[in-house]
């Protein structure tokens, strides 16, 4: 088994972490700092990929409260603490403004 660091999340909640081959792999339901155990398989004509296994350290969650987390794919992100899942939102925008427009919506915020 090898083991794959989730270092950060997409816009849509997937954990991206590096695989043992330096490419990047994406898993739903992870968060950064979870380090996940997977095994490397192959199917014939198809590319290589690293499966799944089981979680080998769990960073802490959110009470998920839908009954169909998981399933339906509508409430992706309830894994993750609200606050969080703000600042992963809007990080990108604040960004952009920030590089683009000088603005420091941080000083803004607390004035």
């Amino acid at each position: 088994m090898e083991q794959i660091q989730i270092d950060s999340l997409t816009p849509d909640f997937l954990g991206v972490g590096i695989a043992p081959n330096g490419k990047k792999v994406s898993y739903p339901y992870t968060l950064p700092g979870d380090i996940l155990s997977v095994e490397f398989s192959k199917k014939k004509s198809r590319p290589g990929r690293y499966r799944f296994i089981n979680f080998l350290n769990q960073m802490e969650r959110s009470t998920v409260k839908c009954e169909h987390f998981s399933e339906c794919g509508g409430c992706a992100g309830q894994h993750i603490l609200y606050e969080d899942q703000c600042n992963l939102k809007f990080s990108p925008i604040k960004k952009l403004f920030s590089e683009t427009l000088n603005l420091d919506f941080d000083s803004q915020i607390s004035n």
